[in-house]
């Protein structure tokens, strides 16, 4: 045995013994109090940031507009960069607090609106917690989640709202693994009435709910539940808004919205592409620059990640997975649309961390993933938080290369891992 093959074993041995002496402090359960306080504690901490400034002026002044001109005409005005492009369901939450901070005279544009949009955050993850509680989840999923640099950055920190639809997503993929297709109907719904990038998974979804043997009565009534509470948040924009279908658009319109091959996501698009003389324009690497053959970057990027998903839908498809097995696709889809497709924002990674954290519960190779991908991504958080600000040096601009470079390293390799353990996950 050669010095490097044995200094290697013992790294490999080192990282295995500290990854189980980690994972034994997390699931001890006279730790569990502690974790779940801490997790807490830093959520507060980051009320008094200032958030991601950028985020929260559109999410004031879609409140201030649905004050002054009425809830239902949010979609009609398109007088300058705050047009609104989400879908409704979150703007019921923006309209709830502009009533009390209308009836109580307070400054919309202000820090305490912006911390009232925390709270109803930490609000909705506590009932998650308590959900998941109920539903039997052990505390070591609950610590993972508590303590989760990602979730505290992008719902705390920046005071995005891709923890709410992920929450709402995981909830109805518990449901769907339960054969509550009545309740995972209800739930998809609104995690696409909250975020339009639920629909990536509509097809993966699909082929666990159609593989399910719940009947063709069951499936039917199933999506007409979900058409009806799809639909049931648009009523007020389809019967009142100038465009009848202004508040469906989004779904249809996200879809190339940007012109750009990546926005500040570190993936495999940015480490090759990202430029520091857009960067000092505020732009982004560009979607249409042709590469090879009179072929885009984007439709490279296309073509990389339908390649995958055919694969993850064969998968699918073929065998009759365990629940296991479908959680570990789920999770690779995450990473995987992440890393591949044109137009990404750093944040829309999110899902990837609770499916990850649910995986580490039964496969014990994912702890050592979901770290160092929390990590990665951490960093890719702060980076876009305060790269205008703060990060305004071209060595800094290029280390984030490194790092995008870096993602993708370990995305590969946890792509091997998949492909070399996902039949023993039948055994779990």
């Amino acid at each position: 045995m050669s010095s490097f093959e044995f200094d290697l074993k013992t790294k490999n041995k080192i990282i295995k013994t500290l990854l189980f002496r980690l994972k034994q402090l997390l699931d001890n359960p006279s730790n569990f109090n502690y974790w779940i306080m801490g997790g807490l504690f830093i959520r507060l901490l980051f009320f008094i940031s200032d958030g991601h400034n950028s985020d929260f002026d559109f999410f004031e002044q879609w409140t201030i507009r649905m004050n002054h001109f009425g809830f239902r005409s949010i979609y009609d005005i398109n007088v300058d960069r705050f047009e609104c492009d989400y879908p409704p369901l979150y703007l019921y939450v923006l309209q709830f607090w502009g009533w009390i901070f209308s009836f109580l005279q307070l400054e919309i544009s202000s820090h305490l609106f912006d911390s009232c949009l925390k709270l109803s955050t930490l609000i909705a993850e506590i009932v998650f917690f308590i959900f998941l509680s109920k539903k039997g989840f052990k505390n070591y999923f609950l610590v993972l989640l508590a303590i989760c640099p990602v979730t505290i950055l992008n719902a705390y920190g920046w005071g995005q709202i891709d923890l709410l639809y992920s929450m709402l997503l995981i909830a109805s993929c518990i449901y769907l693994f339960e054969k509550n297709f009545l309740a995972f109907a209800i739930l998809i719904a609104l995690s696409l009435n909250l975020k339009t990038q639920t629909l990536l998974y509509f097809p993966l979804l699909a082929v666990f709910f159609f593989k399910s043997d719940s009947g063709f009565k069951l499936n039917a009534k199933a999506i007409l539940v979900f058409i009806f509470v799809f639909i049931l948040p648009n009523i007020p924009f389809l019967l009142n808004a100038e465009h009848t279908f202004a508040s469906i658009e989004p779904h249809f319109t996200a879809s190339g919205r940007y012109n750009f091959i990546s926005v500040n996501a570190f993936n495999i698009w940015w480490a090759a592409f990202a430029d520091f003389t857009l960067k000092k324009e505020l732009l982004f690497p560009p979607n249409d620059v042709v590469l090879i053959f009179n072929v885009s970057r984007k439709i490279i990027a296309f073509g990389s990640f339908a390649f995958f998903y055919l694969i993850i839908l064969f998968l699918g498809i073929k065998y009759q997975l365990n629940k296991v097995q479908k959680i570990t696709l789920l999770a690779y889809l995450s990473i995987t649309f992440f890393m591949l497709l044109p137009e990404m924002h750093e944040r829309y990674l999110f899902p990837f961390f609770i499916f990850s954290a649910w995986l580490c519960v039964n496969y014990k190779n994912e702890l050592f993933f979901f770290l160092i991908f929390s990590v990665l991504h951490s960093i890719n958080l702060l980076w876009g938080w305060g790269e205008q600000k703060y990060f305004l040096d071209q060595w800094m601009f290029e280390s984030t290369r490194i790092i995008a470079f870096l993602t993708f390293i370990v995305w590969v390799l946890y792509s091997l891992d998949r492909v070399q353990n996902f039949k023993k996950l039948k055994e779990l």
